[in-house]
């Protein structure tokens, strides 16, 4: 019996695949009970890191706690020593303050003086402005009463050129236009006189 070639490696070929399966089956039978097996010392391990983490946890507690205890003591303490630095600081300062409210006291009080000076010095310069202006009002009040007179006699004497006119368009002789004319003079000079 002869085997041809072709057969042959038909079927070590098909031996080879029965074998890989075969070997594939064991490894994964051997990976599942590897993985079995590590589950549990990783149980075993998770359980004591557990118990340990458990243990420091405690122990981290215990150490705060303590701690904390100092802590408050120490801050009471502190606390303590800056309740009576504050009230220290307080008293001081309303001591400064009180001083400050005497100067500041002393202060407007020189400040009012001052001020109290200086209105009697404008009230005084307004009295004498009232005075001066109740002087001049009386000079102007006299004087409109002469300015008055004076309009009255311009008026006079106005009329007065205004009939010397009159008379000088009627026919003068000599003697009377000198007259009249000395009468002008006298009245412009009167005029005049009245006017400075």
């Amino acid at each position: 019996m002869e085997i041809n070639e072709k057969k042959l490696k038909t079927i070590l070929k098909e031996s080879l695949q029965l074998q890989k399966k075969e070997l594939k089956s064991e490894i994964k039978k051997d990976i599942d009970s590897m993985a079995v097996e590590i589950r549990k010392e990783m149980g075993g391990v998770a359980v004591g890191i557990r118990k340990e983490m458990g243990d420091v946890a405690g122990s981290i507690r215990k150490d705060m706690d303590t701690m904390a205890v100092e802590i408050r003591k120490e801050m009471g303490g502190v606390a303590a020593g800056i309740r009576k630095d504050m009230d220290g600081m307080a008293v001081e300062i309303r001591k400064e303050i009180s001083s400050s409210t005497d100067d500041f006291k002393r202060y407007l009080a020189v400040v009012a003086e001052d001020f109290k000076s200086q209105i009697q010095l404008v009230a005084e310069s307004v009295s004498s402005i009232e005075r001066r202006l109740t002087v001049i009002e009386e000079m102007v009040a006299k004087n409109t009463e002469d300015i008055e007179m004076i309009k009255i006699k311009i008026t006079v004497i106005e009329n007065d050129i205004e009939i010397i006119k009159k008379e000088l368009r009627h026919e003068v002789n000599v003697d009377d236009f000198e007259a009249l004319e000395k009468r002008v003079v006298f009245l412009e000079k009167r005029l005049n006189h009245i006017k400075v």
